[in-house]
C-alpha cells in the first residue's frame, strides 16, 4: 500500500515575512543600506522597504531629482535662456515621482539643517515653476509632518491637507506677506494639530500671521511660539481653542562658538509684558478647557499674577516649565513656589530655570547682589511633601547650599519622584556642601527615580560607620553629576560610592559625557578629564562586583 507524499507548506516564519505589518516593523529597525537591498528581493518586500526609505526625507534634492532627472538638468549659467516650459515635468516624470512621493510622511530636518543641495545639477527653479503653474497641487499627498526653516519661496507646494505637524520659520520673505502665508497655511493644512514657530532674533515678529493661524486652526493641540507673542490679544485668542493641551512660549537664542577667553554676549530680555494692558475680566470662565502642559518665560511678579487669575485652569495643569527673564533671588523663589503649590495641587512636572535670560560673565556674578546668595532648603521648602510631583528641575547661578540632611528631608518628602535635577550645572563652580551621602538618601527613599542630576562635592569622604552606603537605586537609568571641583586623589573613592549606588544598566553622565547638560563657555575642561576617570573607574568596579557575585553564587 502506498502512502501519499506529505507536502509541507510555507512555515509560519515565511508567512509572517510577507505580512505588511510585520515587514514594516522589521524594516523600520534596519538602516537605509539594508532596506536598499531588501527593495530588490521581491515585490512584497520592495513595497515595504521603499516605504521605509522614503518615509523621512530631510533633503529636497532627493525629490527634485525625481522630477527632473540628472541627465536633463543643466545649471542656469549653462542655459541662461532656458525656456520655463522645459522645467515643467513630463507626465512620465510625474508618474515616476508619484511612486515615491506617496510614501513620504516627513519632510525637512531640524532648524539647523540645510535642505538645499549645492550640487550645480539641481534646478531649484523647477520647483518654483511648479509652484507658479500648479499652486493647488498636493505634491506629497500623504505628508504628515513638515519642517520648514528656509524661507517661504518653495514651502507652499508641500502644503497638504494630511499634514498634522508643522514647524516653520517666521522670517519674512519679499513678495510673500504674512497675511498671504497665514491664509495659505490654514486653507491648505486645516488639520494641523502641532504647530511650532521659530523666528530670527533680528526680525520683528508679525502678530497678523499668528492671529490668522490661531483663528484658522481650531484643531490645534500643541502650540509653541516665541515669547514675543505672549501678549494679551494672543493669550485671549488661545484661551478659546477647545483642544489646546500643550502651550509653549519659549526663548530660542543661538550663539556662535566663542573663542578661548572670549566673554559670552550680553542679551536683552525680549518679553514685552502682556499684563501691562491685560484686563482680567476679558478671560472667560471656560478659558483653556484642555490645557495640561505650559511653558512660560516672564518675570516672577507677572507669573504669579498670571497663575492667580481666577479663570486660569490651575486644577487641570500637569506640567509647568518656567524660565525667568531675570535672576531670581532665593526669597523670591520661595514666594513663587508658595504661589504655585497653592494653585497647582496636581502638578506632576515642575521645571524652574531661574538664572535669567542673559549669559553671565564672571564680573556679573561678582557684582550683582542677587547672585551672591545661594539657595538653601528653605528657599525651595514649598516643594517638600508636594505629593503629586514626579519631576522637579531647578537651575540657578550658584551651587545649592543643601546639606546631606536636607537631601534626606527632600527624599523622604518626595517618594514619588521619577526625575530630579538639583542644579547639576550651576553657572558658578564651587565646592558644594552636598556629598555622596545624598546619593544614598535618594537611593533609599526615592525608589522610582529614573534620572538623577546632582552637583556635589566629590572630595568629601563618607564615614564608613554611616548606614545605607550599600543601598542601590531600584530603577535609576541615568545619573548626571555636574563638574564640581575634583582632586586627582578623590577619583577612587568617588568611583567607589557611585558603583555602590547604581547598576551596570545605569548610564553615567559625568565629565565629557555630561556636556549636553553644561554651558560650553562655563566649564573648566581639566575637571571634565578627571570626572571621565571617575566614570571609567566606576564602570570597572561595577563589572568586578558582578563577577565577584557570580563567583560566590549570589
Amino acid at each position: 500500500m502506498s502512502s501519499a507524499a506529505t507536502v509541507s507548506g510555507p512555515s509560519s516564519t515565511d508567512r509572517a515575512l510577507v505580512l505588511p505589518e510585520i515587514l514594516a516593523r522589521v524594516f523600520g529597525a534596519l538602516d537605509a543600506q539594508s532596506n536598499v537591498s531588501n527593495a530588490v528581493v521581491c515585490k512584497t518586500w520592495s513595497e515595504a522597504a521603499l516605504d521605509e526609505l522614503w518615509r523621512d526625507v530631510r533633503r529636497l534634492e532627493r525629490l527634485v531629482r525625481l522630477l527632473i532627472p540628472p541627465p536633463n538638468l543643466l545649471t542656469s549659467d549653462e542655459t541662461p535662456e532656458q525656456d520655463v516650459v522645459s522645467l515643467v515635468p513630463s507626465p512620465a516624470q510625474w508618474a515616476r515621482f508619484n511612486t515615491y512621493a506617496r510614501r513620504v510622511r516627513t519632510l525637512g530636518g531640524d532648524e539647523d539643517d540645510d535642505p538645499f543641495s549645492t550640487d550645480p545639477f539641481v534646478r531649484w527653479d523647477a520647483l518654483e515653476t511648479i509652484a507658479i503653474h500648479r499652486p493647488s497641487l498636493a505634491v506629497l499627498p500623504n505628508l504628515q509632518c513638515l519642517r520648514w526653516f528656509h524661507g517661504r519661496r518653495l514651502a507652499p507646494i508641500f502644503f497638504s491637507p494630511t499634514v498634522t505637524t508643522f514647524h516653520f520659520d517666521l522670517a519674512p520673505s519679499i513678495g510673500y506677506s504674512d497675511i498671504v502665508l497665514g491664509q495659505t497655511i490654514v486653507s491648505r493644512m486645516p488639520g494641523i494639530t502641532r504647530l511650532r514657530c521659530f523666528r530670527d532674533e533680528t526680525v520683528e515678529p508679525s502678530e497678523d500671521l499668528i492671529r490668522i493661524l490661531i483663528d484658522g486652526l481650531p484643531q490645534l493641540q500643541d502650540l509653541s511660539l516665541p515669547t514675543q507673542f505672549f501678549t494679551a490679544d494672543t493669550f485671549l485668542r488661545l484661551s478659546k481653542l477647545p483642544n489646546l493641551r500643550i502651550l509653549s512660549f519659549d526663548v530660542w537664542q543661538k550663539f556662535r562658538d566663542l573663542e578661548p577667553g572670549e566673554e559670552p554676549p550680553a542679551q536683552t530680555p525680549a518679553w514685552t509684558g502682556c499684563f501691562d494692558k491685560f484686563d482680567a475680566s476679558e478671560l472667560a470662565e471656560s478659558a483653556f478647557p484642555a490645557l495640561q502642559d505650559l511653558s512660560l518665560y516672564l518675570d516672577v511678579p507677572h507669573a504669579i499674577e498670571f497663575f492667580n487669575h481666577r479663570h486660569f485652569p490651575a486644577a487641570q495643569l500637569r506640567n509647568l516649565y518656567y524660565q525667568s527673564d531675570a535672576i531670581v533671588s532665593p526669597s523670591l523663589c520661595t514666594l513663587y513656589l508658595d504661589a504655585l503649590k497653592s494653585r497647582f495641587s496636581e502638578l506632576r512636572m515642575l521645571v524652574l530655570k531661574l538664572s535669567g535670560s542673559r549669559m553671565l560673565t564672571a564680573a556679573d556674578i561678582e557684582t550683582e547682589q542677587d547672585l551672591k546668595t545661594p539657595y538653601t532648603l528653605d528657599s525651595i521648602r514649598p516643594i517638600v511633601a508636594w505629593q503629586s510631583l514626579t519631576t522637579f528641575t531647578l537651575s540657578t547661578v550658584h551651587p545649592l547650599a543643601l546639606t546631606d540632611a536636607d537631601a534626606l528631608e527632600l527624599a523622604l518628602g518626595l517618594p514619588a519622584l521619577e526625575d530630579l535635577d538639583l542644579n547639576c550645572a550651576p553657572l558658578q563652580h564651587a565646592a558644594p556642601p552636598l556629598t555622596f551621602a545624598a546619593l544614598f538618601h535618594f537611593a533609599a527613599h526615592c525608589r522610582r527615580l529614573h534620572t538623577l542630576a546632582l552637583y556635589l562635592d566629590p572630595n568629601a569622604q563618607l564615614d564608613p560607620s554611616d548606614e545605607g552606603q550599600d543601598t542601590a537605586f531600584a530603577a535609576l537609568r541615568t545619573l548626571i553629576l555636574g563638574p564640581a571641583p575634583i582632586e586627582e586623589r578623590s577619583v577612587e573613592h568617588a568611583a567607589l560610592y557611585i558603583s555602590r549606588a547604581v547598576t551596570r544598566e545605569t548610564q553615567l553622565c559625568m565629565g565629557s559625557s555630561a556636556r549636553e547638560h553644561l554651558l560650553e563657555w562655563n566649564v573648566v575642561k581639566p575637571q571634565l578629564g578627571t570626572w571621565n576617570q571617575v566614570a571609567l573607574s566606576a564602570k570597572w568596579m561595577l563589572v568586578a562586583r558582578k563577577d565577584e557575585a557570580r563567583r560566590l553564587g549570589r
